[in-house]
């Protein structure tokens, strides 16, 4: 229905439209549709590339099938188009990236490296005397990936990162199609807020770059900022309050991440029960890293579990002295161990995988899938 839409207002403007189906990602189905698009008296002059598809997971859940899936019109189709034309004397080649492959995006890890495919294929023809541009789209408010996911583009927005209209589309799209361009990012963002959700950007040279050196650190003081006038509040605030404190900062961050009301969110009630999943438990925790100051591990949505249990745990990290002196657990939430003095024993690698399997079977998929996916983030930032 949008593509006859899109035909009728094409041919409105005296275009003359084919609509055709084909999978670009098939060779023989990317040479029928070159076939089909051009005429003796209409030779093709240009191609704009706009497939895609998604398949949202973090990096701990995905397979080759899923990658793959997520790669093949992006890449594949890409690819088949450059490789058939590149003889031809197109006017333009032109690939709708995403802003993912420029900003990344939690859970999208294929879906990022894919356009990043994009974005070097149009650079890879500039270098060999090809037209190339490739794009790098934030999300539409009307049409795209994101206007199909409601929720997604309200979470984006929220970070800071704002839709825009198809006209705005339209309008930036001519402004780039008349410049010597090779690859653009085009996305109404804000810096500060989009830094506020994800803090530890901070310190990357690319974004110092976009908002200045001095701003960057100035966003960077105010984590430290933000964990010192908390610790000040809970301090200033009676022993016996401080957890329900906590849980209201937690509950607010949870309602807004679940899309509920927070007084619907009992302290007690598992996050599974609730709908948390791996991708809203990450966000859940990147909220409570901006909201806290505090660096947490991913794993802490799901060992702690529930509201109640997550609120004490960030009240040890913030007031340490307070573990000695607050009240008991509530039932059904596990204590947590005084950190042991460190020892070093030395261990057979039998030993460590039988150690290594036994923790992973006692874990929960959600708790093990964040603990690797911690890893991952670790061995990324060295």
């Amino acid at each position: 229905e949008a593509a006859r839409k899109l035909a009728g207002d094409l041919e409105q403007s005296g275009a003359t439209v084919v609509l055709t189906a084909a999978d670009v990602a098939q060779p023989a189905e990317a040479e029928r549709l070159l076939r089909e698009a051009e005429t003796p008296n209409a030779p093709l002059r240009g191609v704009f590339h706009l497939a895609g598809i998604l398949d949202d997971g973090l990096v701990t859940q995905q397979d080759t099938a899923r990658f793959r899936r997520v790669m093949a019109p992006k890449i594949d189709g890409a690819w088949h188009l450059h490789r058939l034309t590149r003889e031809r004397p197109l006017d333009f080649f032109v690939l709708y990236s995403s802003i993912a492959s420029l900003l990344g995006s939690p859970g999208q890890t294929s879906y990022a490296a894919a356009n990043s495919f994009l974005d070097a294929l149009a650079a890879h023809r500039r270098a060999t005397g090809l037209p190339g541009l490739s794009l790098s789209w934030g999300p539409f408010s009307e049409v795209g990936l994101a206007a199909a996911r409601e929720v997604r583009g309200e979470r984006l927005q929220d970070r800071g990162m704002a839709s825009m209209s198809t006209q705005e589309g339209e309008t930036s799209l001519a402004a780039i199609l008349g410049r010597d361009e090779t690859w653009v990012g085009i996305v109404s963002l804000n810096v500060a807020r989009w830094l506020d959700f994800y803090p530890t950007l901070s310190a990357s040279t690319f974004f110092s770059g976009l908002i200045g050196a001095a701003a960057a650190s100035a966003s960077a003081a105010s984590v430290g900022h933000t964990h010192q006038a908390l610790v000040a509040k809970l301090r200033a605030t009676p022993a016996q309050l401080r957890i329900g404190q906590l849980e209201g900062v937690v509950r607010h961050q949870l309602a807004k991440v679940l899309q509920c009301k927070p007084e619907a969110i009992a302290p007690q009630i598992a996050f599974t029960s609730l709908g948390l999943e791996s991708l809203t438990g990450l966000e859940l925790r990147n909220r409570l890293e901006a909201e806290t100051g505090l660096r947490l591990p991913a794993t802490i949505i799901w060992t702690r579990g529930n509201l109640s249990s997550l609120a004490r745990e960030l009240l040890d990290r913030l007031l340490p002295e307070s573990s000695e002196t607050r009240p008991p657990p509530s039932p059904g939430e596990t204590k947590p161990k005084a950190k042991p003095e460190v020892q070093v024993e030395a261990k057979t690698g039998a030993q460590l995988e039988a150690e290594l399997r036994d923790r992973a079977s006692a874990m929960s998929e959600e708790a093990l899938l964040a603990e690797l996916a911690q890893e991952l983030d670790e061995v990324e930032g060295l």
